[in-house]
């Protein structure tokens, strides 16, 4: 059996390379072989403990004696690249200028900029490689106007809340909740499914609110209708005798 001998320094520079999150587990498991070996551990207990057979045993002692730490660090193992490494670059433009619908599009996609024709389960995973998700898509509301809304927080919205920190004013934030009376049913396990009395649903509970942006104060106005203009002005109504001045 091959046998090592390990100064105080070469133990300091293995406990170091134990510590150090740049080493992979396989590296760190032939440094507990060597380390454990050093500390008297009997060979065969070894081996059980870290599931390695003896000429895996054997082989990180040889490692470790003919080319010491630097041996054992170095990375020899094969990793396979992609061919489509060179062309990656080029494919999280493409991607992120127009997304794929599905991987079918996705396919056809990689094939026009590469020339590379993949499966639809490799093109799945090409797409998550590059931190690709399959996301649902939100709406923007038709009359959306990114700058003129950029304007309004900056012009108006903005210094009001400045003004709002100092106690010159109060900015308020107004929405309104629509609660159905009906319930939300969710799964059970059960030999029958399990019926539940209530309400149909049609029936709602609304309430419009008005948060303060700095002291969070609440006023609200609650109703079995709908929120209308009449509702506003009652909401108006509440603030200005919460706060007159």
């Amino acid at each position: 059996m091959v046998s090592l001998e390990l100064s105080d320094q070469d133990i300091l520079d293995i406990e170091e390379a134990l510590d150090s999150p740049g080493s992979s587990d396989r590296v760190k498991r032939k440094l507990l072989v060597i380390t454990m070996h050093y500390e008297g551990a009997a060979h065969g207990f070894i081996a059980r403990c870290l599931r390695i057979s003896s000429n895996t045993f054997t082989s990180y002692f040889k490692e470790y004696r003919d080319g010491g730490l630097g041996a054992v660090l170095e990375c020899r193992y094969y990793r396979p690249s992609s061919s489509l490494e060179p062309f990656m670059a080029c494919l999280q433009c493409s991607f992120s200028a127009k997304p794929a619908a599905d991987a079918k599009e996705a396919v056809a996609r990689i094939e026009a900029l590469s020339g590379i024709r993949l499966s639809e389960s490799q093109a799945r995973r090409m797409m998550g490689k590059m931190g690709m998700a399959r996301k649902k898509c939100m709406n923007i509301p038709t009359k959306a106007a990114p700058q003129l809304q950029f304007e309004f927080y900056t012009q108006e919205l903005k210094p009001r809340l400045q003004q709002a920190a100092r106690g010159e004013r109060k900015v308020f934030f107004v929405d309104a909740a629509h609660f159905v009376l009906g319930a939300f049913l969710g799964l059970v396990w059960c030999f029958a499914r399990p019926l539940v009395r209530t309400s149909p649903g049609r029936q709602r509970y609304s309430v419009l609110g008005a948060i303060e942006s700095h002291s969070k104060e609440l006023i609200s106005v609650r109703t079995r209708g709908n929120v209308s203009s009449e509702t506003v002005c009652e909401l108006l109504e509440k603030i200005c005798l919460a706060h007159p001045e």
